[in-house]
């Protein structure tokens, strides 16, 4: 059985790596964005068009001109950050993370693709709990963390205050972090809750989270104690004028996936 299922994931590791770049034009919001994609997902998630992404959502909510720094963490090929820096903020520096190589390189070329190198950075880096180095699944093209095998990648990570220090304090965060969200936000919350700052995460609910020991609710309770205000992003928020509910109490959180938006 281990044989079968690691000839599969060899499969599926030469079909990713072989699949063919693409160069495609897209327009959002009355822009026109060149958008390089190299494999299947990055074709399902970077070629929307639609103007009601979930982490275009905070726009409602926050004074645009006081954000000067942009830290994205899960960055996958980039194109989300290039988006907002275009639509919304083209005067913000944007500090990207992603820990999948490849996702990195392609990230790199749609930084190129549309002339975004003076405000756009990304980093081949996870973030994580720790300095140092930590394992990854490429075949996935998520960034899951994994033990070494023959597969993994090996990828520098650093904890929060770490980057911080390096780059400076930024007004807004974007987490995608598949579950780890929690852990890593704790250990940097009193730093982090030390100046203002707004933070969307996509929340991965409890699947995902429990291999971290965590749970939306009890990231629900840092926030909440921690001085933060919170607010879930309706499900249904394309159809409604008003995208997000104030939460006050952990059980309005729900277990599954679910995006939220807080501030201090």
């Amino acid at each position: 059985m281990n044989i079968i299922k690691t000839l599969k994931r060899f499969i599926a590791f030469i079909l990713i790596n072989l699949r063919t770049k693409k160069i495609t034009n897209v327009k959002q919001n009355n822009i026109e964005f060149t958008i390089e994609t190299q494999d299947k997902l990055g074709e399902e998630w970077n070629l929307i068009n639609e103007y009601d992404y979930s982490e275009f959502q905070i726009f409602k909510k926050i004074n645009l001109e006081i954000i000067k720094k942009v830290y994205y963490f899960g960055a996958h090929q980039c194109v989300i950050p290039i988006k907002i820096s275009k639509i919304f903020l083209p005067n913000s520096d944007f500090y990207c993370f992603e820990a999948i190589k490849k996702n990195h390189l392609v990230a790199q070329n749609n930084i190129k693709h549309n002339n975004c190198q003076e405000k756009v950075q990304i980093f081949n880096e996870a973030i994580s709990t720790t300095n140092g180095y930590e394992y990854f699944d490429p075949i996935s093209m998520n960034s899951y963390q994994t033990k070494k095998n023959i597969f993994s990648t090996k990828v520098k990570s650093s904890d929060l205050e770490s980057i911080i220090n390096r780059f400076g304090k930024g007004e807004l965060f974007y987490f995608d972090i598949e579950g780890l969200e929690g852990q890593v936000i704790e250990k940097s919350i009193k730093f982090l809750k030390s100046w203002k700052n707004s933070i969307f995460v996509e929340s991965h609910g409890l699947d995902f989270m429990k291999r971290y020991n965590y749970s939306n609710k009890k990231l629900y309770e840092l926030f909440r104690d921690n001085g933060y205000k919170f607010y879930k992003l309706k499900d249904d928020y394309h159809n409604n004028n008003e995208k997000f509910i104030e939460i006050n109490n952990s059980d309005q959180i729900p277990e599954k996936r679910f995006y939220f938006f807080a501030h201090n």
